[in-house]
Formats: C-alpha cells, sequence, structure tokens
C-alpha cells in the first residue's frame, strides 16, 4: 500500500456524468446480474471486473466496487486472486466496516514498464476499526509498510492476498499499542528478526541441501528473491510478522507455511544446475500457482 491519491468512496457513487453511466450501463448490468446471483461464479466475475477496469470512463471502477460490494470480505478476494491472472501489476484495496464495503482503491501504473501499481490509501477516510484488504501481485506476505498503515490508522486488521493465500494481521484490543515504539519494533522485525528466524529455519524446507545452495534461477523475474533460499525476502517478511505477532499479542493468519515455503523454493535451482529439479520431497507438478490460464507476476 501507499499514501494517497484517488479513492473511490462506495457511498457517494453521484459524480459520475450521464454520459459514463450510459456508455457503461451495459456491462454494469451484467455485473450487477452476476451479484444478485444465488450461484456467482468467481471467474465469470474476475473477468468482467477485468474488463471494465481497462475501461477509462470513471464510472468502470465503480461498477466493478458495485459486484464486489456484494460479496463477504473472502470472497472477494477469491475474486480478486483471479482477477490478478489478467490485471497481474495492479493493486486493488478494499475497506469492510462491519461487514459492509465502504471503500476502494485502485493503483495507476506511472508506466508500461512499472513492476506493479500500488494501491493508495484513501485519503480523508476513517479507517479505525475497519478490515483493510489488498492485493499482493507477487503472492507476498504483509510488508513493514502495511502493518505501519494500520498501527497509524488503528485498522482492525490488515490483510494482504495473492497467488500463495491470504496473509492477516488483527489486533487483540482497541488499539495496537504505543505507535512510537511499535513503530521501531516493527523496522526491526523487519530488517533483523525476520531475517535471523527464516535463516534458521530454511533447512528444514530443503532436506539434506543447504538453503544457501539454492540460487534464483535466471530465468525468472521474481519479486523479494533474495542471494539464496535462505534470504528470501518473502519468506523474511512471513518471519517479522510471526515475529511480532508473538511479541505484541496480535492474531497472525497465513497460509501453510509448507506450501508457502514450496512456493518461493520453485523460484531458486541448486547452484549450478539449470533446467532440471532435484530436491527431495517436491514435486514441481504440486507447486502452488503451477495451472494453466493467465500469466501472474511471481
Amino acid at each position: 500500500m501507499s499514501r494517497p491519491p484517488e479513492h473511490l468512496n462506495t457511498g457517494n457513487s453521484s459524480s459520475s456524468s450521464t454520459t459514463t453511466r450510459q456508455r457503461s450501463s451495459s456491462t454494469g448490468d451484467v455485473l450487477e446480474s452476476l451479484a444478485r446471483s444465488t450461484h456467482i461464479k468467481v471467474s465469470q466475475l474476475y473477468i468482467a471486473i477485468a474488463d471494465k477496469m481497462k475501461s477509462t470512463d470513471s464510472g468502470s471502477f465503480e461498477d466493478a466496487v458495485k459486484v464486489l460490494g456484494e460479496l463477504p470480505v473472502s470472497e472477494a478476494e477469491d475474486a480478486l486472486v483471479g482477477l490478478l491472472a489478467r490485471e497481474s501489476k495492479r493493486e486493488m484495496l478494499l475497506v469492510y466496516k462491519d461487514g459492509k464495503l465502504v471503500n476502494a482503491t485502485l493503483g495507476a501504473a506511472k508506466s508500461d514498464d512499472a513492476p506493479k501499481a500500488t494501491a493508495p490509501v484513501p485519503e480523508n477516510v476513517d479507517l479505525a476499526d475497519t478490515v483493510v484488504t489488498h492485493t499482493h501481485p507477487d503472492g507476498s506476505p504483509l510488508s513493514k509498510g502495511d502493518i505501519l498503515v494500520a498501527i497509524d490508522k488503528n485498522v482492525l486488521e490488515i490483510r494482504a492476498t495473492g497467488r500463495n493465500g491470504t496473509f492477516s494481521m488483527r489486533r487483540t484490543g482497541s488499539d495496537w499499542g504505543d505507535a512510537k515504539k511499535l513503530g521501531s519494533s516493527v523496522t526491526s522485525s523487519y530488517a533483523f528478526g525476520g531475517s535471523s528466524l527464516w535463516k534458521g529455519s530454511a533447512k528444514k524446507f530443503t532436506g539434506k541441501v543447504s538453503p544457501q545452495e539454492y540460487r534464483p534461477n535466471k530465468s525468472l523475474v521474481v519479486a523479494k528473491r533474495g542471494a539464496n533460499f535462505a534470504e528470501d525476502l518473502s519468506m523474511v517478511e512471513h518471519y517479522a510478522c510471526k515475529e511480532l505477532a508473538k511479541a505484541c499479542k496480535w492474531t497472525y493468519s497465513h497460509p501453510s507455511e509448507q506450501s508457502l515455503a514450496k512456493a518461493r523454493l520453485s523460484l531458486y535451482e541448486i547452484r549450478g544446475e539449470t533446467g532440471s529439479d532435484k530436491r527431495e520431497g517436491f514435486s514441481s507438478d504440486t507447486m502452488p500457482g503451477k495451472s494453466g490460464g493467465g500469466s501472474l507476476e511471481v
């Protein structure tokens, strides 16, 4: 997540022009029909949303949000994960209050070459006690910025969803704690604690081979990868979250650590080997995110 600019408050949809509404009404009717259906097919849903997001109409994102607003947060996240297969660079952020979608933002790419378009935090919106979920196109855990925004805005729960599943941090009291002290703790965990914990744990996922022997597969363009598997930045973030949750008594929910490690390890190869997978116990056929259909940033 990043801080401002534009946001859409779903409680005020009157700003679109009459011309815009007329241009988008056909697809809008389809979206509303899908939302009313008792058997919403997520694949249909995210394809419709992706088509709307590609439009330059100011009402297109509004139409997409209308559909998501009909879904519980977990189902909306399912739709967003599917959407990433078609919109792999644009983050989307949704804000829920008392179970209802109340705000949403969409990242705008600065250029075609930008690795991703980060969804901005809504401006002039009270995020206290809300549930904020957003997409991580690379499937990574919650970032340091995500946690700091949650503390600063006193959100109830911060969530990130992507190809590897959903990661969530939730406070257990009326607030997260002393923001100044927590800022130092968060920075320390992401800079040192998570790295130390992960280096001590990586070996259990690589069998008889040292995790330092797994080097980045040069044929893949990957975000948040380390010089070797023991320094994988995505796993470091995961372990930073684990450390913070334990120290601060927060609730951290995440996908299976085994499946997450498998997904990350699939981005590396043993030093000197190319094009072959000789890792013990890990079958490339069962790696998460290996299904066909659409390209997805990893």
